[in-house]
């Protein structure tokens, strides 16, 4: 079985106005950086951001078709106390995120998207996943708070009675979200106090690669996702080969799980052509991979940890 573990469903007005002005202004940026181009932000906007939307999961559906990926988990994602109330509930976003994964069981999982701040989450939180069927809880420290902050260790506890993993945003963040919250060290103390929660650290803290994997090496309970990286396996696909090759020696191919953070690479690296290049790796790089190692990666793993 291949799973994404990490992807998202896009809607204009489920999240801020702040947040789409960032993708655009990152877009802009990299226009100008990589091919000298000068695209006013309007443009970009009109270009870039209708291809991200998919309200009913009808596109990402068929990314999975054509990849041949068999489950993806969809993360909802909670930035109202970060940045502003979008127009649909966050409450909406996560009963909508339900009501597909009920309509998908065979293809789609759903966590739960909630901010440690609401005053609510811990009921939140459990009508989630007793009532609604959710698999798991996403946070998104970029928002602007600290994992290892005590006043959230009520929320780890119910995770934990859940017997539910926690997936966390990890590494450096677009504007206008917060990098420093998402440095994995803060999530030291959360693994530390709480040795038998599944903790999924997203994206291998891209640039802070290094730190991640010195903190997983002694917290078995951290496992890695390698979503995100599309772009840098097609700018810099040794260098890719030799950090995930650093993963498994120290971690073990068990700990590391495929993800794509859709729809974000959506244009430039599609799903169907990251998984090819994480497929092709045994043959492919001049590192060496097994495939039995790619087989942990692409699925197994994730299959085991939620529960399929």
């Amino acid at each position: 079985m291949i799973i994404d573990i990490h992807s998202h469903l896009f809607v204009e007005e489920w999240l801020p106005k702040e947040f789409w002005d960032g993708i655009v202004r990152t877009a802009v940026n990299k226009a100008k950086k990589i091919m000298g181009a000068e695209v006013p932000f309007e443009e970009m906007a009109d270009s870039v951001l209708p291809d991200l939307w998919d309200p009913s999961g009808e596109i990402l559906l068929e990314e999975m078709e054509t990849a041949g990926i068999d489950r993806t988990v969809v993360l909802p994602q909670d930035f109202e106390i970060g940045l502003s109330k979008p127009k649909v509930t966050i409450e909406e976003q996560n009963r909508i995120h339900a009501e597909l994964m009920k309509k998908y069981p065979d293809k789609l999982v759903a966590f739960a998207g909630i901010d440690p701040r609401r005053e609510s989450c811990l009921e939140f939180l459990e009508k989630c996943i007793k009532e609604r069927g959710m698999r798991g809880l996403k946070l998104h420290p970029g928002t602007g708070f600290f994992p290892d902050d005590k006043r959230f260790y009520p929320i780890y506890e119910k995770c934990l009675d859940l017997k539910i993993p926690v997936l966390f945003h990890s590494g450096p963040i677009i504007y206008p979200l917060r990098s420093k919250p998402a440095h994995p060290i803060y999530l030291d103390d959360v693994a530390t106090d709480f040795p038998d929660l599944t903790i999924i650290v997203a994206h291998m803290s891209h640039g802070w690669w290094r730190d991640l994997l010195a903190i997983a090496s002694v917290k078995p309970n951290l496992f890695v996702d390698v979503s995100g990286w599309e772009m840098e396996v097609l700018t810099h696909y040794d260098d890719f080969c030799k950090i995930l090759r650093k993963f498994i020696d120290e971690l073990g191919s068990e700990r590391i799980l495929f993800g794509t953070d859709g729809p974000g690479f959506r244009s430039a690296c599609p799903p169907a052509e990251y998984l090819r290049i994480i497929r092709e790796l045994p043959e492919r790089s001049k590192v060496k991979f097994d495939e039995e190692e790619i087989l942990d990666i692409m699925g197994r793993n994730a299959e085991s940890i939620l529960g399929l």
